[in-house]
């Protein structure tokens, strides 16, 4: 029979009704009962049974077309995710969902299926305009679907919260785990532990408008390099009530570490490295004074003082706060109330230590730089237009000789309120010391070098066994000190004085970046550029993940050590 003679059982593609596709397939079914073989003449081409049907792919009854997330009614407090909650009625909600290991059927077979899904995804391609390019193609590939939902297996239902100021959705960190070890079933993990740390942050998703993301996120410290998101919330503030916002995220947790997470027949340990987070969302999720508070401090119960419109924190060595007395909550002052956290029996001091995105490079570095260019708080220190001029030629003079593993090339100090973190981390360890020099007052210069070499020791795991911690911190001690005479007593605020702390989160967990936010800054940019307009962000975003990790499954990489063995030589002044 021709080839003419399959057409002709089947309707011109394009979007039909549930009910057509499946008289398409029930026709093609018994033209296949009639024909024991049936062969397609294109040259020496043998086109196949499942060649022919998967021109006629059906989405599942989780699939239909009807019921995407832009129906959802968000009065309703939860949303089903799919059929399959009515199987589980008794299992807590992120099991349900976390548990299910995706059907390999549902990732697509076909190299250039997969290939279509892994380019619309990567390059964050428009559903409208993914459809309106397989409408063109479809006619001349028949395993071309019709809809980008149904090449990229977007999901129709989700777990949508309702909280006082916004939505929450909850992924899951079973969830993860699941799809993580189905690609390496027998991960080397030391005593069979999985270590974990979390961020919560907040982002706003528009200038236009009071819409912001809080986000959960994830990182396995002995497993992966790259966070994974665990739970969303999008409103118009931070999420309230707190305990809302936490719920799902510390009951699976809670399980979790009681029962640890078992696959193939393997049982790891659920362990919690730590918790990073900029101070606001610190002191949020643990009901805590903010950093414009008089007993703001984490670390201690130095109490601030007012002065000039701010509270400053003198190094005055108050007594220290440890997990006991924070549980205990001796000074009242500090807490404003019982972070739902504490289920989880965690040390809230050593378990939640200072992030030196946060802390260093947006905060003492840059404004160590503003006091340069505005001379607030002490005209002294600022700098002339002709040395300013110097220092931004010199910075731009050396664009050319920064390597590419640098996220961000030197820009002038007249860009510099729209610099990121990682142009402050760069002046601070590589070129601030270089074009200071000769430029500054011995002493600013000096000064600088103090918090230069402090830090450039503690983001290095060789130079910390070199030099060692003690060292460092008589060093970020006299920096303190100094900020005093030569910044004046209004530049001992939160991040400055937070500096006489940071090295005993590094004697607990290493290395600066060991515990920073740097790595997912960079996972909340990618989150951020998922959302394509202000109506139903929390659903963009859980179907655009999702569509994700169908076709970019975990990837597992191993650790190694940069060795630097060539000389870099930069045009030095």
């Amino acid at each position: 029979m021709e080839a003419t003679s399959i057409k002709t059982l089947v309707k011109k593609r394009k979007l039909i009704s549930k009910r057509q596709m499946y008289r398409n397939v029930a026709s093609i079914s018994s033209f296949y009962r009639q024909n024991s073989i049936a062969t397609i003449s294109n040259g020496s081409t043998s086109v196949k049974n499942a060649e022919i049907e998967a021109k006629f792919l059906l989405p599942s009854d989780n699939n239909t077309t009807d019921n995407y997330l832009s129906n959802v009614n968000t009065d309703t407090e939860t949303v089903n995710i799919d059929s399959m909650d009515s199987i589980h009625e008794n299992v807590p909600m992120f099991l349900v969902d976390s548990d299910f290991i995706k059907n390999p059927t549902d990732v697509p077979s076909n190299y250039n299926l997969r290939s279509k899904c892994q380019w619309a995804t990567s390059h964050n391609i428009t559903h409208t305009a993914l459809s309106a390019l397989l409408n063109i193609l479809s006619p001349f590939h028949s395993n071309l679907p019709c809809d980008a939902r149904t090449l990229l297996h977007s999901p129709n239902h989700a777990h949508i919260k309702k909280l006082n100021n916004g939505d929450y959705c909850h992924f899951g960190l079973t969830r993860v785990l699941n799809n993580m070890f189905q690609k390496t079933p027998n991960p080397k993990l030391p005593d069979n532990k999985i270590k974990i740390s979390f961020n919560f942050d907040g982002l706003p998703i528009f200038k236009s408008n009071n819409l912001q993301l809080w986000s959960i996120l994830g990182f396995i410290r002995n497993y992966t390099t790259s966070p994974f998101i665990i739970g969303i919330f999008a409103g118009t503030s931070k999420p309230l009530p707190l305990e809302g916002y936490l719920e799902d995220f510390i009951s699976e947790l809670i399980y979790l570490l009681h029962n640890g997470f078992k696959i193939l027949q393997q049982v790891y340990d659920i362990e919690i490295d730590h918790f990073i987070c900029d101070a606001p969302a610190r002191a949020y999720i643990k009901k805590v004074q903010s950093h414009g508070g008089y007993f703001s401090c984490d670390k201690c119960e130095e109490e601030g003082d007012y002065v000039n419109g701010r509270v400053i924190l003198k190094p005055r060595r108050a007594k220290l706060r440890t997990d006991k007395s924070f549980e205990l909550q001796e000074n009242k002052e500090h807490h404003l109330g019982i972070s739902p956290i504490a289920k989880l029996k965690i040390g809230f001091i050593t378990k939640f230590p200072i992030d030196y995105m946060h802390c260093i490079c947006l905060g003492v570095t840059r404004k160590l730089l503003n006091s340069w260019i505005t001379g607030k708080p002490r005209i002294n220190v600022k700098l002339c237009g002709n040395v300013i001029n110097s220092i931004s030629q010199r910075l731009l003079s050396y664009k050319d000789h920064i390597p590419r593993e640098f996220n961000r090339k030197p820009r002038s100090l007249g860009d510099l309120q729209r610099w990121k973190a990682t142009e402050f981390r760069t002046f601070l360890l590589y070129v601030g010391g270089v074009v200071l020099k000769d430029t500054v007052d011995i002493a600013v210069y000096e000064h600088f070098l103090l918090l230069h070499c402090s830090v450039s020791i503690l983001v290095s795991k060789h130079n910390i066994q070199q030099f060692g911690y003690e060292y460092v911190g008589n060093l970020l001690d006299i920096f303190v000190s100094h900020s005093e005479q030569i910044n004046g007593l209004e530049f001992l605020v939160y991040n400055v004085h937070a500096l006489s702390h940071i090295v005993k989160d590094c004697e607990i967990y290493g290395p600066l970046d060991n515990f920073s936010c740097f790595l997912y800054e960079n996972y909340l940019g990618q989150l951020k550029k998922l959302v394509k307009s202000p109506k139903n962000p929390l659903i963009q975003i859980f179907r655009r993940i999702r569509e994700v990790e169908l076709v970019f499954p975990v990837q597992v990489v191993k650790e190694t050590e940069t060795k630097l063995e060539m000389e870099h030589k930069v045009p030095f002044p």
